[in-house]
């Protein structure tokens, strides 16, 4: 059974959002790479993520 499709409304323009997690993302790896402290890694995406859901909103939300 298909899943209905989540509606949220974006407080960021989708290229600034593409750019975030594109920095964020570069950023983790180059730290993740000389230490390799997954689990540091992986609180900052647990992190980035929490932020993250705090830039949608259901639509007709005043924002």
């Amino acid at each position: 059974m298909p899943r209905p499709a989540m509606l949220v409304a974006r407080t960021l323009p989708m290229p600034t959002l593409a750019r975030l997690l594109v920095t964020v993302i570069d950023g983790l790896s180059l730290n993740w790479l000389p230490d390799r402290d997954s689990a540091a890694a992986l609180g900052v995406l647990d992190a980035f993520a929490a932020h993250l859901a705090t830039l949608a909103t259901p639509p007709g939300t005043p924002g």
